[in-house]
């Protein structure tokens, strides 16, 4: 079964936020981003306070480029990213550190660039082996150039890790990819119960959620729903879950709820790529206005997105006007864009194919 809302937003074992749990560096960087409360903009305004004082606060820098990233995993807009890359570049600029090294691995792996992002990884991962976030990164983008053998490698040599959930997170990560999906969940269970222990109820959401994942991407859909209900103790007000309950309810034919738990999602993150997800379901005459009311929220936020280079938003740009029916001409163009990006996924691929049997190929 193939999952509505397309990639999880758990792919990445280690999106940044140095913000996200404080006092507890090891795990800070995993956190997904809960932001109804603003506590990213408070972050970057923060950082900006910093370096009012001093422009050349190279670490200032680096928080400010990671903030910026975890606004971009919300909001999809172009320029958190731009702001992210060019905080980390200066950043960079002023001291090879190695905070803005991770931060933009992590930059890259959201953006699909895996090959680019493997240096940095690869840099911050030499300077402290010890440090599983770096290693998490660096096999997310091996992960993602379609080099598991050089991922699994890397992680049976590596030497002691300081961190327990970083090390189920990546074995969580090679077990999907190997496509052992009791082991993958078994070990974002662990993952999640070392963040419990830890203390960090982010870090066991995030878990709780990946392992709802694989339940939901595999045909094993009711067994989401105790990881679901876990998340939301440790994280009530939290879009992603709201997210893959929408899947379990599309998972049990019933649309309209699955469309509901999407606008709930939406409410706490506008998301344009839960926007897109939504529009697959928003159908018939009565669903019109909402609809449109999606489409009209995204387009523009994925369309910059495109135009800027991102290609990982592409495909989903292609079908947004295709599902949308009223400019075609673009869904066709994005969709020939599609086809020539070197940074596809295996969902982008399937999605490429879906679009071109619909359009009647020959683009």
């Amino acid at each position: 079964m193939r999952r509505a809302i397309g990639p999880r937003w758990t792919i990445s074992i280690a999106l940044a936020w140095v913000t996200a749990c404080a006092g507890n560096s090891e795990a800070s960087h995993d956190a997904p981003s809960l932001d109804p409360t603003g506590e990213i903009d408070r972050a970057i305004g923060s950082c900006h306070e910093r370096l009012r004082r001093d422009p050349t606060l190279y670490p200032a820098l680096a928080e400010l480029g990671a903030a910026h990233l975890e606004r971009a995993k919300l909001t999809h807009m172009v320029d958190d990213l731009a702001l992210a890359q060019q905080a980390l570049t200066e950043s960079l600029r002023l001291q090879n550190n190695f905070e803005a090294l991770r931060i933009s691995a992590a930059l890259l792996n959201f953006q699909h660039r895996f090959r680019e992002a493997l240096r940095y990884a690869q840099d911050a991962h030499q300077t402290l082996p010890s440090d599983g976030f770096s290693l998490s990164l660096l096999i997310e983008s091996l992960v993602g150039v379609g080099d598991v053998d050089a991922a699994r490698t890397l992680l049976s040599s590596a030497g002691e890790m300081r961190s327990e959930f970083h090390r189920q997170s990546c074995l969580a990560r090679l077990a999907d990819a190997d496509l052992d999906w009791e082991a993958a969940v078994a070990a974002y269970g662990a993952a999640a119960d070392e963040a419990r222990r830890q203390g960090v109820p982010k870090l066991e959401a995030w878990a709780c959620v990946a392992a709802a994942g694989i339940r939901l991407d595999h045909g094993d859909a009711e067994l989401a729903l105790p990881w679901l209900d876990r998340a939301q103790a440790a994280t009530p007000q939290n879009p992603a879950i709201l997210v893959h309950r929408a899947e379990l309810a599309l998972a049990r034919g019933e649309s309209e709820s699955a469309l509901s738990c999407y606008e709930a999602a939406l409410r706490l993150a506008d998301d344009p790529m839960t926007r897109l997800a939504a529009l697959r379901i928003a159908r018939g005459p009565s669903l019109l206005s909402r609809a449109r009311d999606h489409f009209e929220a995204a387009e523009p936020r994925l369309r910059a997105s495109a135009e800027a280079g991102y290609e990982y938003t592409w495909p989903a740009l292609a079908e947004l006007y295709f599902l949308d029916g009223r400019q075609m001409d673009e869904a066709r163009r994005w969709l020939d864009q599609s086809k020539q990006s070197s940074n596809a996924s295996g969902h982008d691929a399937e999605t490429i194919l879906r679009l071109e049997a619909a359009l009647g190929g020959g683009i």
